[in-house]
């Protein structure tokens, strides 16, 4: 837990591969509690969903997406859809 919460505070949600807080949330996910799990979900979706609200304004200006910002962008939703499906 207090892996992905550095990762979280200093903005490596899903980048860089395998250290990410992303990377870090699969890899433990199986092992954290119901309150961790709040936990996290309470930290990592406002930064999310920033994150990804920066990307779409990048493409909203007319922007390319390199493929790097594309698998970036999955992430950062496939996560947030992870930790709030509804």
């Amino acid at each position: 837990m207090a892996r992905i919460n550095r990762a979280l505070d200093a903005g490596e949600l899903v980048v860089p591969e395998k250290s990410s807080a992303y990377d870090l949330y699969r890899h433990f996910k199986p092992s954290l509690s119901a309150a961790a799990l709040n936990g996290i979900k309470e930290k990592a979706l406002p930064k999310l969903n920033i994150a990804g609200e920066v990307f779409l304004q990048k493409r909203a200006e007319r922007s390319s997406f390199k493929e790097s910002e594309v698998r970036q962008l999955l992430s950062i939703y496939d996560w947030a859809a992870d930790l709030a499906p509804q």
